[in-house]
């Protein structure tokens, strides 16, 4: 294996972080332990919340995680990821304090949901208040020739608690079998095709059996990585 090292800037939150570090090692083709990637991890939850800088003006993120990449970055590190898509709404405002890459997850994903299906399919995207407010994946997808599709207030009342309940869970086989059937009925009410996992937090569940008709942005980031780091 190569002596590249990578840099994750965790913590947003500490359960999806844990998700995208065992994803990394599971898709590692590793028979030792030193054919593993060097990973420095800065799990930092105190990094002010996205979501309420938006809702409420509270403080931003942005100087935190600015000052979190640099020091990841001195380390040193090859590649910095950060597994949380709200995070990614301010990536733009990151990448020009840090001189290496800071990938974004958003891109990423959007870049496996394109392959292996048609153009011009309808995605659904369950994900946070700041990736649905904002429409974060709608330009990525677009450019990739597939149809953003904008659920109802109501079902994103539905995404955010399935959210705020893994974020204290962790995981659960009940919360997994109501994403089933709730994912079922949305593919099924707008005619979509494929939905992204846009929030790392649904990295936690399994989701086997609905594994051909979703793109979980958790584990498309960790497969970047294994790609580019390895």
């Amino acid at each position: 294996m190569g002596n590249k090292a990578l840099g994750i800037l965790g913590g947003m939150g500490p359960y999806a972080t844990a998700s995208f570090f065992n994803k990394i090692l599971t898709l590692t083709p590793a028979q030792k332990d030193w054919d593993h990637m060097r990973i420095i991890l800065d799990n930092n939850p105190h990094i002010p919340s996205r979501t309420r800088h938006i809702l409420y003006q509270e403080e931003s993120p942005v100087p935190q995680m600015i000052a979190c990449c640099k020091k990841l970055e001195s380390y040193p590190v090859d590649l910095i990821v950060i597994p949380c898509n709200s995070a990614c709404y301010f990536i733009d405002q990151v990448r020009p304090h840090v001189d290496i890459e800071v990938a974004n997850i958003i891109e990423i994903t959007s870049d496996y949901a394109s392959q292996g299906i048609g153009r011009s399919a309808n995605c659904l995207v369950f994900g946070g208040h700041i990736t649905y407010t904002f429409k974060t994946y709608n330009p990525f997808l677009k450019d990739r020739g597939l149809k953003y599709v904008h659920h109802s207030p109501e079902d994103q009342a539905v995404v955010e608690d399935f959210i705020e309940k893994i974020k204290i869970s962790g995981n659960s086989s009940s919360l997994e079998g109501e994403l089933v059937h709730f994912t079922n009925k949305m593919m099924e009410k707008f005619n979509a095709e494929l939905v992204i996992l846009g929030c790392t937090e649904f990295g936690c569940l399994q989701k086997s059996s609905l594994k051909d008709r979703i793109v979980d942005s958790n584990h498309s980031l960790a497969k970047y990585v294994v790609g580019k780091v390895l």
